[in-house]
């Protein structure tokens, strides 16, 4: 997912430097967006996981 982010923050920044129209920008800044909120999703499945892991050990 980093490289993904990675990717789409250099395209970014290639398509600010583009003069106008720079249709693609917008779907550019969602993506990173989207890869934002399922970063975070996916790091509380992993804790959440983690926990109720470490509360099945007795």
């Amino acid at each position: 997912m980093e490289e993904q982010i990675g990717t789409l923050e250099v395209l970014r920044e290639q398509v600010r430097a583009a003069p106008p129209p720079q249709y693609f920008l917008s779907t550019i800044e969602l993506g990173l967006r989207v890869n934002a909120v399922s970063r975070e999703w996916l790091e509380e499945q992993i804790d959440q996981a983690e926990q109720e892991a470490g509360g099945h050990h007795d």
